[in-house]
């Protein structure tokens, strides 16, 4: 009896579902009902210490160090419960993303599970200040936990099987790395093509200012410009800048406007970091030159006055204006959604120039900062 070949042997049963029963079944098994971190509610704070590294080789690391950074920006608030029932017209077709599901990313010990043992080990600065560096892999903090069950084994199946349900696995999620930037590009290299394709949402954290080192500026610099290029259908990137704010508040402070920002941005070393972002966006141009925190200020001094008599942007001490458009010849920036949310915390009495434009930068995030970076990678004004 001669075997049946491939090409005439009928689908599985499951194939033969329609494609909206195929999507339901997908989202009772990958979409989570609660993205709430899997650690005590002790270990939730509110101004986490974004400054610090903490490797643990333990599965729930908040067990190990009180100081455990579980990201919660302000108040920690769990994810709705979401519909479970998708159909084929809830796949993303480009539009706006509006993702309210998130996991959490970390950098782990690639020793603390098994699984981690097929993922990308990548070097980090570890320890409470840092200094040395360690083998780490990813983890995700959120899923995968009895409470928040994630059957990513669905994906094994079969081909077809693994384009249908990526497309929801991967559309359906913000991926949030908080500061742990170096997890990011490791995660989505361990991905398919067809799978980071329709990734739609990110979310990052920017380290404070102050306790930005320069191999910080380069893991950040080297995430941006591999995103870039392999997020083809990333639509919203969802934006923490820690802030400081010392202990008699912003009061008096004076803060940077939108315009204000033209001058301060790729002038200032430790804000290289927002010509990154902007590279997101082909229209986006900063200025190519830095300069000290001196000159930084007696520039936003020159373009305050200018405001105050109409005349135009700021420009360089021999009056000449030096921008350059950023990713110039790369593929334009598809975002369409962009939040920017200032993740607080304390921070001394400003003594110098530097901690003092930290303070004022602080007091931006979600003013000026914004609606200039807004305008920037999206090409309109921040509501």
């Amino acid at each position: 009896m001669a075997l049946t070949s491939d090409m005439t042997r009928p689908p599985p049963p499951f194939l033969r579902l329609p494609l909206e029963l195929r999507l339901q079944i997908y989202s009772y098994l990958l979409i989570v009902r609660t993205s709430t971190p899997e650690t005590p509610n002790k270990f939730l704070v509110s101004h986490p210490d974004y400054h610090q590294y903490v490797m643990t080789t333990s599965l729930n690391p908040a067990l190990d160090d009180p100081d455990y950074n579980t990201t919660v920006s302000r108040s920690p608030t769990p994810t709705p419960d979401v519909d479970p029932n998708i159909s084929a017209s809830s796949l993303p077709k480009g539009g706006p993303a509006s993702n309210t599901r998130t996991l959490q990313f970390r950098n782990t010990s690639h020793l603390t599970h098994p699984s981690t043992r097929l993922r990308t080990i990548y070097k980090i600065r570890a320890d409470r200040f840092r200094a040395r560096c360690v083998d780490s892999t990813y983890r995700c903090i959120n899923a995968g936990t009895p409470s928040s069950p994630l059957h990513t084994a669905i994906l094994h199946t079969s081909r077809q099987i693994h384009a249908e349900a990526a497309e929801l696995l991967y559309s359906s999620y913000t991926f949030a790395f908080d500061t742990n930037v170096e997890a990011a590009v490791p995660f989505f290299s361990d991905l398919t093509p067809t799978s980071r394709a329709a990734v739609r949402s990110l979310g990052v954290v920017k380290r404070a200012l102050p306790y930005d080192k320069d191999f910080d500026r380069c893991e950040w610099a080297s995430m941006c410009a591999y995103l870039r290029g392999a997020l083809v259908g990333l639509r919203q990137l969802k934006l923490g800048v820690v802030a400081g704010v010392p202990r008699g508040g912003w009061e008096g402070v004076r803060g940077f406007e939108k315009a204000e920002f033209e001058c301060v941005c790729g002038r200032f070393e430790e804000m290289s970091w927002v010509g990154d972002l902007a590279g997101f966006s082909s229209t986006a141009v900063i200025s190519n030159t830095t300069t000290s925190h001196e000159g930084v200020g007696r520039d936003v001094a020159r373009e305050r006055q200018r405001q105050g008599q109409g005349q135009g942007k700021c420009s360089e001490a021999d009056g000449s204006s030096r921008e350059r458009p950023v990713g110039h010849g790369e593929q334009s920036s598809k975002l369409q959604d962009l939040t920017i949310t200032a993740h607080i915390e304390h921070c001394p009495e400003p003594t110098s120039n530097s901690m003092a434009f930290f303070v004022a930068f602080s007091k931006s995030v979600e003013g000026g900062f914004r609606d200039y970076l807004t305008e920037r990678l999206l090409g309109t004004v921040a509501s």
